[in-house]
């Protein structure tokens, strides 16, 4: 009796001890994917970005209510009544906007690597803000990735005008997220995650609106295929890829998800070559290495 008990324990800790890395990568996966749903929409960025927020908001709403009705409309209320909400709202309607922009002009690769420098601007930031003298580990990834990033600047050995405005894009967006993420830090004690990023969607979604009605010339997907590529980016990007990513934080902590994170702008770009045939150059490998040991050392 006491081996099979022993016996029993054993395949429990084994997959308690894989869960989050696990769960981890699946939300790396999702998150690479929504990249190449949204560059092969038909509808254009704008539009994308704002079909992505307005299909996962209600999906949100519901998991949120699993949790309490009342207790997640109060918390709704009290978000959508604090000014950190709309800040952060903002960030990810422009985050959006400059991210899925600079994809349909330069590379997903290139564009999903800049897109993850939020960290380093947020370092950056913080240094010159308050004056304190870094780590030389954190000096040398603030390096690391700004190098990595001008390599992505010069990808496929050319300074092409149309692909230097998409990666300018796309570090643009890496701005935004960094406004976001010192943002929604703020909003974690008044509300789950799931109702924060209901509110999100709701400050985030009809900024998209207004900013595709003003831009661009078209707003919903013409055929089936391309609303369900709609559907899958909300349900895949902003539904299971975070979702994910806050589950294996519980078992990973921040630091190990932040980690897994920067598998993702090599992940999509490997879907990107099997799924739109879209060529990777050896800079940009470069650059994404360089970008993800400087988000690392950092």
């Amino acid at each position: 009796m006491q081996y099979i008990e022993t016996h029993k324990k054993k395949p429990s800790i084994s997959r308690k001890f894989l869960a989050g890395p696990i769960v981890a990568a699946l939300g790396v996966i999702c998150i690479a994917m929504g990249a190449i749903l949204a560059a092969s929409s038909e509808t254009p960025p704008i539009a994308t970005a704002f079909w992505r927020m307005a299909i996962a908001a209600p999906i949100c709403l519901m998991l949120a209510l699993l949790g309490g009705a009342r207790d997640t409309l109060q918390s709704l209320q009290a978000l959508l009544s604090a000014r950190w909400a709309w800040v952060a709202g903002t960030a990810v309607a422009f985050t959006l906007i400059f991210w899925y922009t600079g994809q349909r002009l330069s590379s997903v690769a290139s564009t999903s690597a800049l897109h993850n420098m939020a960290l380093i601007l947020i370092i950056t930031v913080g240094w010159l803000i308050t004056g304190c003298k870094p780590r030389a580990m954190t000096v040398l990834g603030v390096t690391a990735a700004f190098s990595g990033a001008a390599l992505l600047a010069l990808h496929s050995g050319n300074l092409s005008e149309r692909a230097v405005q998409g990666d300018a894009l796309a570090f643009a967006a890496a701005a935004s997220v960094a406004v976001y993420y010192s943002t929604v830090t703020r909003l974690s004690d008044m509300a789950g995650a799931w109702t924060i990023m209901v509110a999100v969607s709701v400050v985030a979604a009809p900024i998209l609106l207004v900013c595709t009605l003003a831009i661009e010339s078209q707003l919903a997907p013409v055929s089936a295929a391309g609303w369900g590529k709609v559907i899958m980016l909300a349900i895949f990007s902003q539904v299971l890829g975070h979702a994910c990513l806050a589950h294996a934080a519980r078992r990973l902590g921040a630091v190990g998800v932040s980690s897994a994170a920067l598998a993702e702008p090599a992940v999509a770009a490997l879907l990107a070559m099997a799924l739109l045939a879209a060529p990777i150059a050896a800079l940009q490998i470069l650059g994404i290495m360089l970008v993800a040991v400087g988000i690392w050392f950092s």
